[in-house]
């Protein structure tokens, strides 16, 4: 069983490997949004002219996507350094910035990020909109949840 403080110092480094996760994604959906800007010649004002892009409507699609999951990104960003300011307050309550482990994982209630390591131990980001953190909120350790035709036995939280 970990301490008060081991908590807390665990729950710090949980938030600061998904913010240096999810970063990485930012970075990553940038990367490929001005590649494809580069690659589709839309980021100049000759390719409009040149008649080389037949389906315009398809490229403009494929722009809006990245964009889209780019802003998407950068908004759950911004939900991870708000939880800064509580990063190492131990809970018990299931509630943005706490840690659940259950019997199947153990879950950091933040935003969806898949699973990642801290210490070796391996845990996943939940977001407060998934329908599992639904299924979790209000509930106490011992209570078990179903979800998708699993059942997980909630065994800490903090």
């Amino acid at each position: 069983m970990r301490t008060k403080i081991e908590k807390a110092t665990l729950k710090k480094r949980m938030l600061e490997a998904c913010i240096s996760k999810h970063q990485s994604l930012i970075n990553d959906l940038r990367k490929r949004l001005e590649a494809f800007l580069v690659t589709e010649g839309l980021g100049n004002d000759e390719s409009y002219d040149s008649g080389e892009h037949s389906n315009m409507a398809m490229l403009v699609e494929e722009v809006t996507a990245l964009t889209e999951s780019f802003r998407f990104a950068e908004d759950e960003m911004k939900q991870l350094m708000f939880l800064e300011h509580s990063a190492e307050e131990t809970t018990t309550r299931i509630e943005p910035g706490a840690a659940v482990v259950t019997d199947v994982a153990t879950f950091y209630i933040s935003v969806s990020i898949e699973q990642f390591e801290v210490d070796d131990e391996k845990f996943i980001g939940l977001s407060v909109h998934s329908p599992l953190y639904i299924a979790m909120k209000g509930k106490d350790v011992g209570d078990k949840v179903s979800y998708s035709g699993r059942e997980y036995r909630i065994n800490e939280i903090f």
